[in-house]
């Protein structure tokens, strides 16, 4: 049995959730979310939780028990909580700016980047080398975030790129004499 997957998830207060036939719907004060699952699971709502059980008890299904069950906590956090990552520039002249819905990057290439910002997604500049994504869906922060990194991820000589607050990167020496 999935050990995840056996417990229950808690619904606060301020959430409201509504099942139909393979969907999820969760709604909450930073937004609404939804979920289609498949149909070898079975979802419950009883007075303020959320059970889940298998159908079918196969190895695939074993393992989407598990996720499915982390899955709608997630949604549940991110519609009372905000989820949201920090990026950071590092490099002389880089900077972050933002226009309308679109996020400019001067990241040292001969062209700046332009990236159109997700509705669902709110972005604020601290500084121009410091910005914050946020929104209700784990998944989307995430990418989203993983997308501006990858246009410029940091490089292992000087350490210039974009980073995620927090993260260390290990600096290589480089070429030496003998």
């Amino acid at each position: 049995m999935s050990r995840v997957g056996q417990k229950e998830i808690l619904i606060p207060e301020n959430v409201n959730v509504f099942l139909e036939m393979d969907k999820i719907f969760i709604a909450g004060i930073y937004g609404n979310l939804s979920k289609k699952y498949l149909p070898f699971i079975k979802i419950e709502k009883k007075n303020n939780f959320i059970y889940i059980t298998r159908i079918i008890d196969t190895k695939i299904s074993r393992s989407y028990h598990g996720f499915i069950r982390m899955y709608i906590k997630n949604m549940i956090i991110g519609v009372t909580n905000n989820y949201s990552k920090t990026l950071i520039l590092e490099g002389i002249g880089f900077k972050f700016t933002q226009e309308n819905n679109l996020l400019i990057l001067n990241i040292g290439f001969t062209h700046t980047h332009k990236i159109l910002i997700p509705d669902s997604l709110e972005i604020n500049l601290h500084s121009p080398i410091k910005i914050t994504i946020s929104g209700p869906d784990k998944e989307e922060v995430t990418l989203f975030s993983d997308v501006i990194q990858k246009i410029r991820p940091p490089e292992p000589y000087k350490g210039k790129g974009i980073l995620y607050e927090g993260q260390q990167i290990l600096k290589k020496i480089g070429k030496r004499r003998r």
